[in-house]
């Protein structure tokens, strides 16, 4: 379809340019549409060509129900689909011989390769979160977010994002954003 970019998309993703740290989330279909065996799904333009990189969001849940860790993706030919956090470490650390590397192609035959499992720093709540309206109303002190990495994500019970892990000592499970902190926090410090 097509889509009218409108000013305040303009506007978003000059914000996102001029950070030139944003890492922007992929979506994997696996299979994809018309028997192909992957789509990809990227942020709308001019979004995704503003962001500093992209990175894949698919979580797999063990056969138990928990979530573990993060798979890495790849293609036949070894071209390796980063995940979120990966390309947000690699941004953080300045990689950008990681961020260069090339990447396949959506519709390509997409496999499980190795598998980082997350070194959980404690159980839900562990990361701070602060409601979005808050932070872009002004009413969040901007001292509270100054030299911190910030993610963004649903957090809300019913949005279908949460996840049971390891840590959960009772039937509590995880928002998506909050495992992926976990994640990044695990690749940063080398757990």
């Amino acid at each position: 379809g097509i889509s009218a970019i409108t000013a305040a998309d303009a506007a978003f993703a000059e914000a996102i340019g001029s950070n030139r740290r944003v890492v922007l989330p992929i979506i994997v279909e696996i299979p994809g549409p018309d028997g192909a065996p992957s789509r990809f799904i990227e942020p709308v333009q001019p979004l995704a060509s503003a962001a500093r990189a992209l990175g894949h969001v698919v979580v797999r849940v063990d056969r138990d129900g928990l979530v573990r860790g993060f798979d890495h993706l790849e293609d036949e030919h070894g071209r390796h689909l980063l995940h979120l956090m990966e390309a947000t470490a690699a941004v953080l650390r300045g990689d950008d011989a990681l961020l260069r590397e090339p990447r396949p192609a959506s519709g390509a035959q997409i496999f499980t390769g190795s598998r980082d499992l997350i070194s959980f720093a404690g159980p839900a709540g562990t990361y701070p979160s602060l409601s979005f309206a808050d932070v872009a109303e002004g009413r969040v002190p901007p001292d509270l977010l100054a030299g911190r990495i910030v993610l963004v994500g649903w957090t809300a019970n019913g949005m279908g994002d949460r996840f049971a892990t390891p840590m959960a000592e009772t039937m509590e499970t995880v928002p998506g954003v909050e495992l992926n902190a976990h994640y990044l926090d695990a690749l940063l410090s080398g757990n």
